[in-house]
């Protein structure tokens, strides 16, 4: 019988009440809600991220408990479906936009959230912004004009907090009450532990001590279908969430600075960040959907190492230098150089990632280019990032999916510089052929990877290129 690890004390506000209990270093923040607290309006649906069944507010953003660590929820404030008034539903019952019921919490939870945000719509529309909620039964246009009817309706009186004063107008519908204690074990266990260290030295001390220790933020790789994964519940984990020195980004006279522990989210909703460095924004749009985005972070897609990554190609069309740090060394590294083969990485045990430095440069032409199977919430089956400087001409042409790894393609970037003539998409193949390596697997062939990169090029290129005609 598994016995499990020690468990983590954690205490929370949970829908307006303070909670207390001890989690398993494995438990998810929907085992916790679900089987532990009895909170099953949150659904567990695909576990890995994709169908949002299981959102969730931490800290009023919607995220997948399912991607979530219990013990990552310590000193922050959670909000479930039972914590809106019953009238939230009554929009999508109107535009039919419910069925079977599985999904309806967490498109409830996500519209409700763009309901009461609605300065989001200014650059963002409803349907990107509910894309991570999926529904087989009912289609999307009933949700997405649920959610745009919400917009037009006075707001729903609101559940009130336990003890709060009077809300004023509108009045608050009274919240369940659940007794404020601690709670038993969970089913699911393991027998590792986890550390949450609050500032950056203390958690290499960790790794330096613990070398088997996997370090965790946003989970949105590491937690994916982790019910079946039984044999990495005994893992020891150091939460980096509250760590403050890597959470923030910052601007500087020369660099955009991004900690190792920025989201997704963060750097969308910076608008200085838009303006200097579109390409981020835009990749960062396409990684999953906002329940994804708001926990995800650029170092994780780092060091994750994946030859599909959203976001490596654009920081690499950046030139990204990434800081990498243990207890006795600290070194920049060019991300275009940080890989040395498939998952293989210049990233040792007890070293972390903790900032990625982007020069600011103006520059002519910016381009970010994926294909995938459909528009959201896709892998990518081959991706383009370019980028030509101002100051000096220079080219930098990132692929993806294409090689073992992310990649800068020199031989691209080389006929770029000299104005090579291009007269068509196969003007580009003979390069492309000395600069990636594409495979057949199950979501394309090497020869469709090929041929659609060379396109992306040419018809990305035509008219803005003189020499690409």
């Amino acid at each position: 019988m598994r016995t499990g690890g020690p468990p983590v004390d954690i205490r929370f506000r949970l829908n307006g009440t303070e909670v207390s209990c001890g989690v398993d270093p494995a438990e998810r923040l929907l085992d916790l809600l679900r089987y532990r607290l009895s909170l099953t309006g949150t659904k567990e649906g695909c576990g890995e991220g994709e169908c949002g069944a299981c959102t969730v507010y931490l800290d009023g953003v919607p995220v997948d408990s399912c991607l979530v660590a219990a013990f990552q929820t310590d000193g922050h404030d959670v909000r479930t479906i039972e914590s809106l008034p019953p009238a939230s539903l009554d929009p999508f019952l109107r535009t039919g936009a419910t069925q079977c019921g599985a999904c309806t919490p967490g498109v409830v939870m996500t519209g409700a959230w763009v309901r009461d945000h609605p300065e989001l719509l200014e650059h963002h529309d409803v349907r990107e912004l509910m894309a991570g909620n999926l529904c087989r039964c009912t289609g999307y246009d009933g949700i997405i004009d649920g959610v745009r009817a919400s917009l037009e309706e006075p707001r729903p009186a609101r559940v009130a907090e336990p003890g709060a004063a009077d809300p004023g107008a509108g009045g608050a519908v009274e919240p369940p009450r659940a007794p404020v204690r601690a709670v038993e074990r969970a089913a699911v266990r393991g027998s590792g532990a986890a550390y949450r260290p609050s500032t950056l030295m203390a958690a290499l001390e960790i790794l330096e001590e613990r070398p088997e220790a996997i370090p965790i933020a946003g989970g949105t790789d590491l937690l994916v279908h982790w019910p079946a994964r039984v044999a990495a519940h005994d893992a020891t984990f150091v939460d980096l969430t509250a760590v403050r020195e890597l959470r923030a980004h910052r601007f500087e006279d020369d660099a955009l600075v991004i900690g190792g522990g920025t989201t997704y989210w963060d750097l969308i909703r910076d608008p200085r960040v838009g303006r200097e460095f579109p390409l981020l924004v835009q990749a960062a749009r396409q990684v999953g959907a906002v329940q994804i985005q708001a926990r995800g972070t650029w170092a994780g897609n780092i060091v994750n190492a994946s030859p599909a990554a959203d976001g490596v190609p654009v920081l690499m069309a950046y030139d990204a230098a990434v800081t990498r740090m243990s207890l006795d060394e600290k070194e920049s590294v060019p991300l275009a150089g940080f890989y040395t083969g498939y998952k293989d990485m210049r990233l040792g045990p007890g070293e972390l990632i903790t900032e990625i430095r982007l020069p600011r440069r103006s520059y002519g032409i910016q381009r970010f280019d994926k294909v995938g199977s459909r528009a959201a919430q896709a892998i990518t089956k081959v991706g383009l990032a370019l980028t030509r400087a101002d100051n000096d001409g220079s080219w930098r042409v990132v692929a993806v999916s294409v090689a073992p790894t992310v990649r800068r393609c020199p031989g691209v970037e080389a006929l770029l510089e000299v104005g090579s003539p291009v007269d068509g998409p196969d003007g580009f193949l003979e390069v492309l052929r000395h600069d990636v390596a594409p495979i057949d697997d199950i979501r394309s062939t090497a020869e469709y990877r090929e041929t659609v990169l060379a396109r992306l090029l040419y018809f990305g290129l035509r008219g803005s290129v003189p020499a690409v005609r």
